[in-house]
């Protein structure tokens, strides 16, 4: 070979090695190429919009970063390439070189040629404290080459702030946080309002990594590793710029021992968002070029310089580009009006809008003579031409932008013919054509008339009407009617214009068609109204046996005037008489056998009173009140049918009675029109009235869970419990054991709505006990249990009312408050703590070895039950003592029927579940420790359970927001529970348990034969023998529905109820006075201020002001925002013509409850005295403030 053939001394041969060597070297050292390429914009260039597309084309030997200086938003550069033994220098123009402080240092040992070499002990780059390095916290991004030598949490990169402060006072910092990773935090001197992200992926040690952390435009905190995105979280506002003077630095973090061991190298801060293709770049441009859309520009200069750098730390530059942003688009111009269209009227407000700020002006004659509009927003332009001549017109609009460009093209053509006549549209009347209306209903008529109109009048049924042709405004013309009878009617609308051009609507014709009034209608929000109605309603058999179908009529007269009468949401129906005025029921009668009553409370042991005392009435009796009846208020009327007795069993024992009724029907009389007509009422809106007292058609049994014995048929083929509910809202006297079906008592007798009163109803009660509590403890959400319990509560107090508050003497003692109706008060009372305590709730299943046992005496309840009371002094029970009433023993007599049955008042269980409960815990208010003891619980039951509810009530309320629950604990409260000592018991009666043991019978349970209470028609003398259960049941019968003279009222339950009242968040409805313009005021101007006061127990949240016209429309509704319990508002309102008006205001509180006042207030608008609107007035519907009559379109 040629070396071998040449003789080259050493040295030589070592000198061209180096040349060799160094030639390699100036060949790798080349610094990238780069240049900007299309599409980027010429240096010097102008372009017409808000973006600059900027591609940056780089090449290099090797791998190289690239980024573009866009607006100097690059605001610190260190390379570590230009540096000395002390500074390192800042590239970025803005001179915020860096000092080597402590033991850093630079070598050559840094990704991008040289870097910065930290031994984490205090070393880092002090930056100072450059203002230039307060950059936007709206977005900004820093970006780092990393090489960590050890880990250390918060081993700093960049920060800025306080040097040995806490995070609290750093304004931004990116550190090397736990498990290696990078965490970028920000803040503004508060540990209030800070933000930080943390990456998702980790960095190694010993090896370079790229770390971008910073806020986008989107204002989201974002960290890249290595390019890829490893955290996104929204940014916490925190705006502004970081604070002038804070100390920044590189390789430092938080506070004095928060420094960085390894190498940092190419540092960079941006006041800017950086792309995700920019930090691409940024990492491998060799990978990713650099191209990118700068976009929401100024319209004005933009400077921009492009960089590469590569392995070596060479650098290169495109050299600075200058790109201006002008407007160089047109304003867009649209002509609003005029339309091309023909125009009646020789004045016209001309409009046209632009759609950026400028001028605008227009000509009618092709620019000869220009006019300029006026604007209030450089936008929005107006000129009014009051006085153009008929013809034919050009509008050609002329437009400049604040650029100076300019549009000149835009026009329309438009006629003026002021001489055309009237036309008509838009023909309305209510109610509809052919309508089926009851006699004196109101009729109106209206239409739409355009044109310069001199005179409208109306040709109706050949007479023309001028003078009762009302104006609306609006150009909507009104006439009305009212009387018509029956048959075809036609009418012609007239009108002309100024010059006395007539036109005609051509004829229309209308039909009247007078029905008898149905106030079974649907429709309820159109009421029927009439001085004597008519109201047949048909009742279907609610359950199984022979169908019989009771139809009533009931008759009414209001001594000609109108009288409304609908139908509820729950079926029942109603009647209402004009404000003050009286109803009158004259007839009441049935195809069958009817028994009738006013306002019956709590009968003896039937729905209604019948021939004989105990309310039991045969196939041959109709006992209806004394008719007619004169009804200014609120009162209720029930009807019922007696059902077939050879086909359903006998029904008229004397023990067994009220059971007959077999279909029923209540109707109330209110003051005034329902809220919503009906629409939302369940039942009238009163405490005590006789829907309340005698069903529950609001019990929705939807909502209870899906138990078997729920669906089906029994034994004796009646519906399904669930079914019953449905067809006769029936809820209590269920006997049925869940072990297996039982049939209905004494061939279904007990299952009737009206049961719910009489005796046999609650000779069931320990089995309803039973069904129900497997009910609520059941795995069904709480949710599906609360409109039932809602429902046992309200009937618990119920029969509290009927027994505490009804009149004196209007009641049977027997009936209601003995034997076993207080059982029914148990259920309500135990179900409420079920839904206070759901872990005490999920406990309650039946248990006990006897489960299919059909004597339901075996049966036994958990030892939970007894063990919530126990060691409690609960005033209901008292404080159990274990030692002598076993836990299981204490659940099964407090749900057991009440002892009535036995000779001389002695307890004798019978093998068919006789009355058997044995109450040595009975509660009689008594004196202290030793309260009276419950011989037959007969009236002491009733009280027992009413003081439990009266314990549970604030929790009950609030849970199921049950509003008649709510109005009966306030009544309650007002009436309080009537309580007396007992003469007739000894003392220690109540602790003396070898008296009557647990399970007492005859000779053991003697004391039952010792008294039954006093002897109220011989004072002083206590009751020793039973002679009639009907007559003299027990103790305490003068509490049965008689209010004492005297009220002794248990200290205890009194201050409960301080502490219910002071506490309790039961929601009640609001209410509203409405203050001016009052009701029925004539006002002269069209300006008006509408006032109302506000109260509820609760806080308002809004009121809703309502305007509407003679017609029905809406014509304003506002609503207003009200905070606290006791408010006003005022709200001014401009009329928009004359006529009369309705107005009212809807007042909501914070917990939904929402209430108009109960009266629509009038009003109505004359400009003076001679205004055909007092004819408005006069006629518009019937001149009743309550009725809007409805509007149709025909």
């Amino acid at each position: 070979m040629w070396f071998q053939r040449m003789k080259l001394s050493f040295p030589l041969m070592l000198f061209l090695v180096g040349i060799i060597v160094l030639l390699a070297v100036l060949v790798l050292a080349v610094a990238p190429t780069i240049e900007f390429v299309s599409p980027t914009p010429a240096n010097g260039s102008t372009q017409s919009s808000d973006s600059i597309y900027v591609n940056l084309s780089t090449t290099s030997t090797g791998d190289h970063y690239s980024f573009v200086d866009f607006d100097n938003s690059l605001v610190g550069w260190y390379r570590m390439d230009s540096a000395n033994s002390s500074t390192v220098f800042d590239e970025s123009g803005y001179g915020n070189n860096g000092t080597l402080t402590g033991n850093a240092f630079i070598n050559e040992s840094g990704y991008w040629g040289n870097g910065s070499q930290f031994d984490g002990n205090g070393d880092y780059i002090s930056l100072g404290t450059p203002t230039s390095l307060d950059i936007s916290k709206n977005t900004f991004f820093i970006t780092a080459w990393v090489n960590p030598s050890t880990a250390s949490a918060f081993a700093g990169i960049i920060k800025r702030g306080a040097p040995t402060s806490g995070g609290a006072l750093v304004s931004y910092s990116m550190y090397v946080y736990t498990s290696n990773r990078i965490q970028f935090y920000i803040a503004n001197g508060s540990t209030s309002n800070t933000a930080v992200i943390t990456a998702t992926n980790s960095i190694p040690l010993d090896t370079w990594t790229f770390v971008a952390c910073g806020v986008n435009d989107s204002s989201y905190l974002q960290c890249y590793i290595n390019g890829a995105l490893s955290g996104n979280t929204p940014q916490k506002t925190i705006t502004g710029t970081y604070s002038a003077g804070s100390f920044s630095a590189i390789g430092a973090s938080r506070s004095s021992a928060d420094f960085f061991n390894g190498s940092i190298d190419e540092v960079l801060f941006f006041n800017r968002s950086l792309s995700e293709g920019e930090i691409l770049a940024l990492y491998n441009a060799s990978a990713t070029k650099y191209e990118h859309n700068f976009t929401g520009l100024s319209l004005s200069d933009h400077i921009f310089t492009g960089y590469g750098v590569d392995l070596s730390g060479d650098k290169n530059e495109t050299g600075e580009r200058i790109v201006t942003l002008v407007d160089t688009t047109p304003p867009s111009v649209t002509i609003n009006v005029p339309e091309n269209t023909t125009y009646t009227s020789s004045s016209i407000s001309f409009n046209v809008s632009l759609n950026e700020n400028g001028t605008a002006w227009f000509s009618l004659d092709g620019g000869v003579n220009n006019l300029t509009m006026d604007t209030v927003d450089n936008q929005n332009f107006n000129y009014t031409n009051s006085s153009i001549a008929d013809g034919s017109y050009t509008f050609n609009a002329y437009a400049n932008d604040t650029a100076g460009n300019n549009n000149y093209t835009e026009s329309i053509t438009f006629n003026v013919n002021t001489l055309l006549p009237p036309t008509f549209s838009n023909f309305q009347v209510s109610p509809p054509n052919g309508t089926a209306y009851s006699q004196g209903a109101f009729y109106e008529f209206n239409v739409t008339v355009s044109g310069t109109l001199g005179t409208v009048w109306i040709e109706f049924n050949g007479t023309n009407y001028t003078g009762e042709v009302l104006s609306r405004g609006d150009s909507i013309y009104s006439f009305n009617r009212t009387g018509l009878t029956s048959g075809d009617y036609s009418y012609i609308w007239w009108a002309n214009n100024t010059a006395g051009i007539l036109n005609s609507s051509g004829t229309k014709n209308y039909n009247v068609a007078i029905s008898g009034c149905d106030c079974g209608s649907t429709n309820s929000s159109d009421p029927c109204i009439g001085n004597t109605i008519n109201l047949t309603v048909i009742a279907e058999t609610p359950n199984g046996g022979t169908a019989v179908n009771a139809t009533f009529t009931w008759e009414f007269n209001s001594g000609g005037n109108p009288t409304y009468c609908g139908k509820f949401a729950s079926e029942d129906y109603w009647v209402a008489p004009k404000d003050g005025l009286t109803v009158q029921i004259t007839n009441i009668t049935s195809n069958g056998s009817i028994s009738a009553d006013v306002d019956p409370i709590m009968e003896s042991m039937g729905l209604l009173d019948g021939s004989n005392s105990y309310g039991n009435y045969n196939s041959s009796e109709n006992i209806i009140p004394n008719l007619p009846l004169n009804y200014s208020g609120i009162n209720s009327i029930v009807v019922a049918v007696q059902r077939n007795e050879t086909s359903e069993g006998n029904c008229g024992a004397s023990a067994i009675v009220g059971e007959c009724v077999d279909a029923y029907q209540v109707l109330t009389v209110l003051q005034s029109l329902p809220e919503n007509n009906g629409n939302e009422t369940i039942r009238p809106n009163v405490v005590g009235e006789t829907k309340e007292i005698l069903t529950f058609s609001d019990f929705n049994f939807s909502k209870l869970p899906s138990e078997s014995f729920l669906t089906g048929t029994d034994n004796s083929g009646f519906e399904s419990i669930r079914l019953r509910w449905a067809h006769s809202t029936e809820v209590f006297g269920l006997f049925y054991r869940p072990d297996s079906p039982g049939g209905y008592s004494e061939g279904g007798r007990a299952f009737r709505s009206h049961i719910l009163i009489d005796d046999y109803g609650g000779g069931v009660a320990s089995q309803w006990n039973s069904d129900m509590m497997t009910i609520f403890s059941d795995d069904n959400s709480l949710s599906e249990k609360q409109s039932a319990l809602a429902a046992m509560i309200s009937y618990g107090l119920d029969l509290y009312h009927g027994m505490y508050d009804a009149p004196e003497g209007t009641v049977r003692y027997w009936g209601v408050g003995a034997t076993q109706h207080p059982g029914k008060f148990m259920p309500p009372v135990f179900m409420s703590s079920l839904l206070i305590n759901q872990t005490y709730a999920n406990n309650l299943r039946l248990v006990g070895p006897n489960m299919n046992n059909n004597n339901f005496s075996d049966y036994t309840g958990p030892h939970e039950l007894a063990q919530v009371h126990e060691g409690v002094n609960f005033p209901v029970w008292g404080d159990i003592k274990f030692d002598s009433l076993e836990e299981e023993d204490y659940w099964q007599n407090l749900l057991r029927s009440q002892c009535y049955d036995g000779v001389n008042g002695t307890c004798s269980p019978s093998a068919t579940g006789g009355k058997n409960q044995r109450d040595p815990y009975g509660y009689i208010d008594g004196p202290a420790n030793q309260p009276g003891t419950s011989y037959i619980v007969s009236s002491a039951g009733g009280q027992r359970g009413m003081v439990a509810i009266m314990h549970l009530i604030p929790e009950i309320c609030e849970i199921v927001n049950y509003d008649p629950l709510i109005e009966y604990t306030i009544r309650l409260n007002n009436s309080g529970l009537l309580t007396v000592d007992d003469p007739c018991v000894t003392p220690d009666s109540r602790e003396n348990y070898s008296i009557c043991s647990p399970y007492p019978s005859g000779a053991n349970c003697s004391y039952y034969e010792v008294t039954w209470g006093p002897d109220t028609s011989n004072p002083g003398q206590c009751i020793t023998t039973l002679t009639s259960p009907y007559t003299k049941v027990g103790r305490f019968t003068e509490l049965n529905g008689t209010k004492l003279s005297y009220t002794h009222t248990s200290s205890q339950i009194e201050s409960n109820w301080d502490t219910i009242l002071a506490t309790s968040t039961c929601k009640t409805d609001p209410s509203s006075n409405l203050n001016n313009p009052s009701n029925g005021s004539t006002v002269t101007s069209s300006s008006q201020t509408f006032s109302a006061s506000f109260v509820d127990s609760r806080a308002i949240s809004n009121a809703t002001f309502h305007l509407w016209n003679s017609t029905g429309s809406l014509i304003n509704q506002t609503t207003i925002n009200i905070t606290g319990t006791d408010n006003s508002s005022s709200l001014s309102v401009s009329l928009p013509y004359e006529g009369t008006f309705y107005w009212n205001y809807e007042v909501v509180d914070d917990t939904s409850n929402s209430e108009f006042n109960n009266t629509n207030y009038t009003l109505t608008y004359t400009a003076s005295s001679s205004s055909s609107s007092t004819t408005e007035s006069s006629s518009g519907g019937g001149g009743d403030p309550n009725y809007v009559p409805p509007f149709y379109t025909n």
